[in-house]
């Protein structure tokens, strides 16, 4: 059902690119979509016109809201009798099944567009805040409390708290779906390493952990931290074993992008809501994955891939293997040299001579790479029947790092909540700009200390979740 508007400032339908221009003495009326309608509304540029009452609103309004007094009639009587039931029966009842509000993930919004208006709205001059913006951050508040009971033990950390998202305070809080949106992007990014990792969730701000210290498998006094297991006979002494531990930290770092967004943009762009949300996922998924590959562990993650990663392992390249190229032996090697399971991850730079490998079999060859589908079957690139996936996040052809053989279960990955929105109509406001924030807090570190030397084989032999090929210059 469209709605009946009349012009009051000049305008261009971003629908057709059709424009409208108020004359004096001219009026321009049109019909058209309420979503669109009521963002002119906001806007002052156009007002509802006034058509005549059908029957049945003649109908209604004599009534004089007889349904409205009725309900209430019910509901009183309703919660008079509930409060004879203990506890939360009655509180359930009373409320027609409890209130049930704080489980939309939305805060009463229908979509991400509708919320940024309401905003948008609440910084004209003398403008009322929408109410379900206030609900948002009085639920969030709560979930705070609940999720860290330490902040109600300081003061300075309730008055901070009380603050977060008020419009006085200069921002709203963005609906938790739309947080939760973010978050699964960003998770989403290079094949889904994030979930792969060995994930831990903290309520503070670091996590201190107890790990084996277990260089060489070789001997059973520096397996498994030192834990030995003996063959005892009946009513034989246990020997005591002699352990090896280190400790392990993990403290969050804090990931945040700020985006200033034109009220033009925000009041006429179709789905900007989504769209922005899309981007800001991938942009902190994108720059989280970097520090998990190459991060240097200086207020960072330390990478899997990075050098200062004492656990990562170089194969040597081939005698005669020629500058920037990669051989059907360096795959091999890697995959021996493997702990576990893992996938494969490469620069485009790569992708070609990936493509042309093959091994040979008595006159013919069997590729090394099939593309998804094809041959293996397979919904992704594999290679050897790994799955192989080409990032710009590798190093160029030739470095130490263009590609990579990753067990991503032997990486920690800490994380404190979610991602963390918020919405300011104050900071950019002489610009008349809306501001966009967004943050994640972070750590991670490779669980192992350095490579391993397994419990048989040459003394040289060593092994490491995280492989890769020296470099080819």
């Amino acid at each position: 059902m469209q709605i009946k508007v009349k012009l009051l400032k000049d305008w261009t339908n971003p629908a057709d690119g059709k424009e409208y221009k108020v004359e004096d003495g001219k009026d321009i009326v049109l019909d058209l979509d309420p979503a669109v309608a009521k963002t002119l509304f906001g806007l002052g540029i156009a007002e509802e016109v006034a058509t005549q009452k059908t029957a049945v609103e003649e109908i209604n309004a004599a009534l004089g809201g007889i349904e409205e007094r009725v309900t209430a009639a019910v509901l009183a009587g309703v919660t008079k009798a509930a409060k004879a039931l203990p506890g939360k029966a009655a509180a359930a009842i009373a409320t027609g099944g409890g209130d049930r509000s704080d489980e939309d993930p939305m805060g009463g919004f229908k979509c991400d567009d509708e919320f940024f208006l309401a905003v948008h709205r609440s910084a004209a001059p003398g403008a009322v805040a929408d109410e379900r913006l206030a609900k948002i951050a009085t639920v969030h508040k709560r979930k705070m409390l609940d999720r860290y009971p330490q902040i109600g033990e300081s003061a300075e950390a309730r008055a901070k708290v009380a603050a977060v998202g008020t419009g006085e305070a200069g921002g709203f809080l963005i609906p938790e779906e739309t947080s939760n949106r973010i978050f699964s992007r960003m998770q989403m990014r290079l094949g889904g390493l994030m979930g792969q990792c060995d994930n831990i969730t903290l309520t503070g701000f670091s996590v201190r952990m107890a790990a084996v210290s277990d260089a060489s498998r070789y001997a059973s006094s520096t397996r498994y931290g030192g834990i030995v297991v003996y063959n005892v006979a009946e009513a034989g002494s246990i020997t005591e074993s002699d352990l090896k531990f280190r400790e392990i930290q993990l403290q969050v770092h804090k990931k945040a992008c700020l985006a200033g967004v034109t009220d033009e943009m925000l009041s006429v762009v179709a789905n900007f809501g989504s769209r922005l949300t899309t981007q800001m996922g991938d942009a902190i998924g994108d720059e989280v994955i970097e520090d998990m590959l190459f991060g240097s562990g200086a207020g960072v993650c330390l990478g899997m891939l990075h050098a200062n990663n004492k656990a990562r392992l170089s194969i040597a390249k081939e005698a005669d293997q020629e500058a920037d190229t990669i051989v059907a032996e360096n795959i091999i090697n890697m995959e021996a040299a493997l702990y576990g399971e893992g996938e494969f991850f490469y620069n485009p730079e790569c992708h070609t001579q990936l493509s042309l490998l093959t091994l040979t079999v008595g006159t013919s060859g069997i590729p090394l790479m099939l593309s998804a589908g094809g041959f293996s079957n397979a919904p992704y690139t594999t290679i050897r029947g790994r799955r192989a996936t080409k990032t710009d996040h590798c190093e160029a052809l030739g470095d130490v790092g263009d590609f990579a053989l990753i067990n991503p279960t032997q990486y920690m990955l800490a994380t404190r909540g979610g991602v963390e929105t918020e919405i300011s109509i104050h900071l950019w406001f002489d610009y008349a700009k809306t501001a966009f924030r967004a943050t994640f807090e972070i750590d991670g570190k490779p669980a192992w200390e350095t490579t391993q030397r397994p419990r048989k084989g040459a003394a040289a032999t060593r092994i490491s979740p995280f492989v890769v090929i020296a470099e080819r210059a």
